[in-house]
């Protein structure tokens, strides 16, 4: 395990107690950037990136992200989803929100609560949640981890 981070206090906590660290750029909008410059660097098969928002992972999330890395040599990326069962988490933009297909491919993330009801009613929502979440948890075959890379500029729907 290697932590990625562009703060000299979390690279010297990691190393106090016999871990890995990189320092990385502190120009990184992304948690995926900052995966991408790391995975240029390490030689590794899969790259998982746990975000700062996830640090208690359990490690069974993480054998699930990569497994489908493991046995599907067409894909390049995967991530964990989880249902939304509270309307106030659907309608909170900090938590991102995954549309799939009918295989479970992601089709977008989004951190407006999707998909949304053209007429609105909360108590209706609040007695039947639904929608999908993605974990902050995403594995990359590492030759492909620089693919994600958003670099500097966002698209509109990103900002």
């Amino acid at each position: 395990m290697i932590v990625a981070t562009d703060d000299q206090r979390i690279l010297e906590a990691v190393k106090a107690f016999g871990g890995k660290a990189l320092m990385t750029s502190s120009s990184h909008f992304t948690g995926t950037d900052r995966v991408a410059e790391v995975a240029r660097k390490v030689k590794s098969e899969i790259i998982v990136n746990v975000q700062g928002d996830e640090p208690l992972i359990r490690g069974s999330f993480i054998d699930r992200a990569i497994r489908p890395l493991l046995i599907d040599d067409n894909l390049q990326m995967s991530t964990l989803m989880t249902r939304i069962e509270e309307v106030r988490d659907w309608l909170n933009p900090h938590i991102v929100k995954v549309v799939v297909d009918q295989k479970n491919f992601a089709l977008y993330f989004s951190r407006s609560p999707i998909p949304f009801p053209r007429d609105l009613q909360i108590g209706r929502l609040e007695s039947n949640p639904f929608g999908t979440t993605g974990l902050s948890l995403k594995g990359y075959l590492s030759t492909s981890a620089s693919m994600y890379c958003v670099g500097h500029s966002f698209s509109i729907l990103q900002e």
